[in-house]
């Protein structure tokens, strides 16, 4: 899987052991590289355990990488139960919007150059993050 994360050991799960895993969180950080399958995982995910749906994409369009902490701090720190989705969902926990638990969600795939520098800003983000992170690839049950 490439270079070795600082957030936790990399975990190989099925769907019923990620459930598991997140219990019953219920504000919820989604993040990986583009293409990974965030929104498929977001959305059986809101479905499974009843919480609401958000793409970061729908909130941060128009805005600088720079103001995304802001934006999505504005719209979620105060949300009892939400599902935040999207690569840009790492930089919420700049501002201290601690989600319950942040899914790293990983395939092994090719890294196009201009995603090559994801990782890292997934990396510093969540470096700053106390909560749990489950660092992750979902298997076929």
């Amino acid at each position: 899987m490439g270079r070795p994360f600082f957030c936790g050991a990399f975990m190989i799960l099925s769907y019923s052991e990620l459930l598991r895993q997140v219990g019953d969180s219920s504000r919820i950080a989604i993040t990986g590289r583009p293409g990974v399958g965030k929104t498929t995982l977001g959305r059986r995910l809101a479905v499974d355990l009843s919480l609401p749906l958000h793409h970061t994409d729908d909130y941060i369009s128009g805005y600088s990488w720079d103001e995304i902490p802001d934006i999505l701090t504005k719209y979620f720190i105060d949300e009892p139960s939400f599902i935040l989705e999207g690569v840009a969902a790492a930089r919420c926990l700049k501002r201290g919007l601690w989600p319950d638990v942040c899914l790293y969600l990983e395939r092994d795939m090719p890294t196009e150059p201009r995603h090559a520098g994801m990782a890292a800003v997934v990396d510093r983000a969540l470096g700053r993050y106390p909560g749990q992170v489950i660092r992750f690839e979902l298997r076929s049950e």
